[in-house]
């Protein structure tokens, strides 16, 4: 069994390289690593080959920012694989702090197992409906699990069949490493979650106010996905209603953020955030 590391990178040099760190520190070998640059600014890509020459690590540089999934479906469809390749991905900011590699061989001698999560150091578990969308709540629990959503922030999946499943190039971010769950699930094949592996996910590289915009417009989108136009109805009187609590005020700019998402899913008939920033920002 080969195991692959790809960590996708965007305009954070500094938290790769905590990154690697960690990933060596478990006894990863540099020379299973390999980075995806997702279209990080010049003055960043300098300081990222300044860690690639540093370490010795394999890395694909891309011209644009493609978005989450489809950084992922370009970096599998570069390579070659075989039936029993497993593919770890990763984000730039993701510290690997406990690692088993036998747990990785193990639950993938099981046909039906898709993709395997390690754990958070504090571990939660993702649901998912289509009136209140993707929903994480910390648990008091430690240990394996079958679940229907795992932990997209560090996951080992099987490439071969990935490649053939895709993740959905319309979200852009902030949805897409979640919805693949849910048709991974619907195909019957199993996600586990193992405390046997544990990473922890220090930071975030976004304002809350373009995270809420986001999800407010991708969870709109998925509901349709999953629901048809019943579902995003419903989707869209909860999402709606929301707006209404008072908590909500103290927070202004998520607010607005969210009533924006909400109007310019409207205006298109349910698209996701990729068309936003094609539509609003010309950023694709």
């Amino acid at each position: 069994m080969r195991i692959i590391y790809t960590i996708i990178h965007y305009n954070n040099p500094a938290a790769l390289q905590k990154s690697i760190n960690s990933f060596m520190g478990v006894g990863i070998n540099a020379c299973d690593i390999t980075v995806y640059d997702n279209g990080s600014s010049q003055e960043n890509k300098n300081l990222l080959i300044n860690i690639i020459d540093k370490y010795g690590i394999a890395c694909i540089y891309g011209s644009c920012n493609l978005g989450w999934g489809a950084a992922i479906n370009k970096f599998i469809s570069f390579k070659t694989w075989s039936n029993d390749d497993i593919l770890s991905i990763s984000a730039h900011d993701i510290l690997l702090t406990k690692y088993d590699h036998k747990v990785i061989e193990k639950e993938f001698s099981d046909s039906l197992t898709m993709v395997l999560c390690p754990d958070f150091s504090s571990p939660e578990r993702c649901h998912y409906s289509i009136a209140r969308g993707f929903r994480c709540r910390h648990i008091n629990f430690h240990g394996r699990s079958e679940v229907v959503i795992g932990h997209a922030a560090l996951c080992y999946v099987r490439p071969e069949m990935i490649k053939a499943i895709r993740y959905d190039e319309n979200f852009f971010i902030y949805g897409c490493e979640s919805e693949i769950f849910l048709r991974i699930n619907d195909l019957g094949f199993k996600t586990i979650i193992t405390d046997q592996i544990i990473v922890v996910n220090p930071s975030t590289d976004a304002s809350s106010d373009f995270r809420e915009l986001a999800f407010s417009i991708n969870s709109l989108y998925c509901a349709r996905l999953r629901g048809g136009w019943a579902g995003y109805c419903v989707r869209l009187v909860v999402i709606s209603i929301s707006l209404f609590r008072w908590k909500n005020h103290s927070r202004l700019k998520m607010m607005h953020a969210r009533i924006s998402g909400i109007i310019f899913s409207l205006k298109t008939g349910g698209a996701g955030f990729k068309e936003y920033l094609q539509q609003r920002v010309g950023r694709l």
